[in-house]
């Protein structure tokens, strides 16, 4: 393997894999940098294993382009990076662009592209190119279920596992009978005490027993009502901020609120077009941004065909389902077009076979992969510089 390269890519993640392959396609001299085995047997022939990141920058190249999914790694190997080569070219993704703003105001040399925004910019091209409005239909409604949260669910059970070994405790070791076992565990544990039971003159280890319930009880109880306030205020927290039901039509449905869904209904938007996003929670990191830019945002799991009828399904003009899993995209889009067959179904999807199966099999033609975008961004990015 030669000891110089004119492109190292340093990465062997979505991006980086698809960077090398594009650019080995264009019969450019490629090598391909990582920590881990080879993860792709198409790459093997430039792809090169190295122990630790540092020994990547040691290799010199005209050009660097660093592919993690965290900025934090990405900016540490560009920094390195430039100072032992501060005449080469460094091509990174970063998610925070004001912290790319400020590493490019020092170093001329380096650049960056938000995937998630290259990304929004192709759904958005995607779905709404050729598409005709479609008016109003009608949907029956299901009913929504809601769910006992299962942190409330073993605080429960905690509490009838404690219950039943106190009654069972006091029925056999002190012969209590069953249901004054019970009644005497209910006051004891409710820390009721109507005084026609006492463990006053039972024995040392009744006595032990009923304050080790008791202390268990009093905790099981205040986390259960812990928990139960705390759902509570999500719940009004959650009722507050966003919809139960959209009433529109001529939407465009985003399904995750995530880097990319959120660009993508943000962009909408910019655009004059209704954008409604539907997403299982409030806690992304980019929730609250989006119910800032008055982005209609419901909540609720969207592979529940109720939860997208809640969301306009039987109104909106185009779906595009851009959660960070392949499969819910895949099942969701399945589900809208059961629905209704002639909508159009835009699904992020990082597997390209996978893409290309469903268009050949199930008629899905509309299939993105931001990895994908962002190696094309990298490549037009670059071809831009050494042009100029």
């Amino acid at each position: 393997m030669e000891s110089e390269k004119k492109y190292i890519i340093i990465g062997a993640t979505h991006t980086g894999i698809s960077l090398a392959k594009k650019l080995t396609a264009l019969s450019l001299p490629v090598l391909l940098i990582d920590t881990k085995t080879c993860p792709d047997r198409l790459i093997k022939e430039f792809y090169y294993q190295v122990s630790i990141m540092d020994d990547a920058i040691m290799r010199e190249a005209l050009c660097y382009f660093v592919t993690f999914d965290e900025d934090s790694a990405n900016i540490r190997l560009c920094l390195a990076i430039n100072k032992l080569h501060n005449n080469a070219q460094i091509f990174t993704m970063l998610a925070e662009e004001s912290l790319g703003d400020k590493v490019s105001h020092y170093l001329p040399n380096f650049h960056y592209i938000n995937p998630a925004k290259q990304a929004a910019i192709q759904f958005v091209k995607t779905a709404l190119d050729n598409l005709e409005d479609i008016g109003e239909e009608t949907f029956k409604w299901k009913r929504i279920e809601f769910k006992l949260d299962v942190l409330v669910k073993k605080a429960l059970i905690f509490i009838l596992g404690t219950m039943s070994i106190s009654v069972l405790f006091f029925h056999y070791y002190d012969n209590l009978p069953w249901i004054d076992s019970f009644y005497f565990t209910v006051t004891m544990m409710a820390t009721v005490g109507f005084g026609d039971y006492s463990l006053k003159d039972n024995s040392n280890l009744s006595k032990i027993v009923g304050s080790i319930i008791m202390l268990l009880s009093i905790t099981g109880t205040a986390i259960i009502f812990a928990l139960v306030s705390d759902n509570i205020i999500r719940k009004r927290k959650e009722l507050s901020m966003v919809l139960s039901r959209y009433k529109g039509n001529g939407h465009v449905l985003v399904i995750g609120s995530g880097s990319v869904g959120f660009n993508v209904a943000r962009l909408l938007t910019q655009m004059n077009e209704k954008a409604v996003i539907l997403d299982k929670t409030l806690d992304g990191r980019y929730s609250q941004q989006a119910i800032s830019h008055k982005i209609p945002y419901l909540v609720g799991n969207a592979q529940d065909v109720a939860n997208l009828y809640r969301a306009g399904l039987g109104r909106c003009k185009v779906i595009i389902c851009a959660t960070q899993d392949d499969l819910t995209n895949l099942e969701i889009g399945l589900n809208a077009r059961t629905a209704r067959p002639e909508l159009r179904v835009v699904l992020r999807i990082y597997d390209q076979n996978l893409a290309a199966n469903l268009r050949d099999s199930l008629g899905i033609k509309y299939t993105l992969s931001m990895s994908f975008i962002a190696a094309d961004e990298f490549i037009e990015m670059s071809n831009r510089y050494f042009a100029s």
